[in-house]
């Protein structure tokens, strides 16, 4: 469905559900691709890679001096690396490719609305610039990210399942710390998006000011006026630097946290285990720390996801107040 027909159907929905129709309605033909091709990956990745490196240990310990299954492992698992390679790069191709298409679509039709419109007395310039090229990038990365969590729960439920198949009950420690931190890094995406919310308003009236300032600037000039509107002009700036300044130290949390998730999943896990006086052999060991290797994807790109998403309810929600974006254009 195109974009201006999504926008002319969905007329009464909020923000939430809107950014819901269009990510499913827009492209139909990628929505297929992304599906595939997130199967693959993680088929790739869990079935292949953390089996055969399971494999290839079992056969180091043991006293068999079959070279040829060895060497068999060894191909094995260059082909399984091999396939997520390709399966990723693809992941992202397409990934890219429907956020540029998103992007542009956004921009046109709400260029579209806005050369509709009898007047533009409702909206500066200011927030026209940031409707076509701020509010279109934050559509960019909501396309670009939200695909990629589409099998986490698939994801984490196998390697759970495969995880407890060669450690025991004792590996669902592991993926209870990873459930844990969930809802945390969560959370601290969406405080991001706030941060976000407040950088916005402070933003348009940044580029409002000079947008008037460069109107009248030789007013400005005759009357020597450059020093107060330059100190104007730096303290919005403070402003909206200290906001970002809050939000990038909360998305860098963010970020840190999933190298030590995996760490301290693995070494509770292995505490327990060792606790409870259970046998422990290195292929075992290391298989499970293969298994939450792999699990830490989801705790790695989650943040990023539901910051897209929260960023572009934002931008959808003022696309719909600036430019009428769910609206008849000639209403105003």
């Amino acid at each position: 469905m195109p974009l201006k027909g999504v926008c002319i159907v969905e007329v009464s929905v909020e923000a939430a559900q809107f950014l819901a129709l269009l990510c499913w309605n827009f492209p139909k033909v990628n929505r297929c691709e992304i599906f595939h091709d997130a199967i693959l990956k993680n088929n790739s990745e869990i079935s292949l890679q953390t089996v055969i490196i399971h494999k290839i240990l079992q056969h180091s310990e043991s006293v068999s001096k079959d070279s040829i299954r060895g060497i068999g492992l060894c191909i094995a698992l260059f082909l399984a690396e091999l396939f997520k390679v390709i399966f990723w790069a693809l992941a992202w191709a397409i990934n890219y490719r429907t956020a540029i298409r998103l992007k542009v679509a956004v921009s046109t039709v709400a260029f579209e609305y806005l050369l509709a419109f009898k007047s533009l007395t409702h909206i500066s310039v200011g927030e026209v610039i940031n409707v076509l090229s701020n509010d279109g990038y934050r559509m960019f990365e909501a396309a670009l990210f939200c695909p990629l969590p589409i099998t986490v729960p698939a994801l984490m439920i196998v390697c759970t399942i495969y995880s407890c198949l060669i450690l025991g009950p004792t590996a669902l420690t592991g993926t209870f710390v990873y459930i844990i931190f969930i809802p945390l890094q969560m959370f601290m995406a969406k405080l991001t998006s706030v941060f976000r919310r407040a950088a916005i308003s402070v933003t348009d009236t940044r580029v409002q000011r000079m947008n008037e300032i460069l109107t009248c600037i030789k007013l400005i000039k005759m009357y020597a006026w450059e020093k107060s509107f330059a100190k104007a002009i730096k303290g919005i700036r403070n402003v909206e630097r200290k906001i970002l300044e809050k939000a990038g130290y909360v998305q860098s949390v963010n970020s840190a946290l999933a190298p030590v998730v995996s760490t301290l999943a693995t070494v509770m896990t292995f505490v327990l285990h060792t606790l409870l006086k259970k046998e422990l052999t290195a292929s075992v060991a290391f298989s499970v720390i293969a298994m939450f290797n792999v699990m830490k994807f989801s705790i790695t790109i989650l943040p990023f996801s539901v910051k897209a998403v929260a960023e572009a309810k934002v931008s959808l929600t003022r696309l719909k107040v600036n430019t009428g974006f769910l609206k008849h254009p000639l209403d105003h």
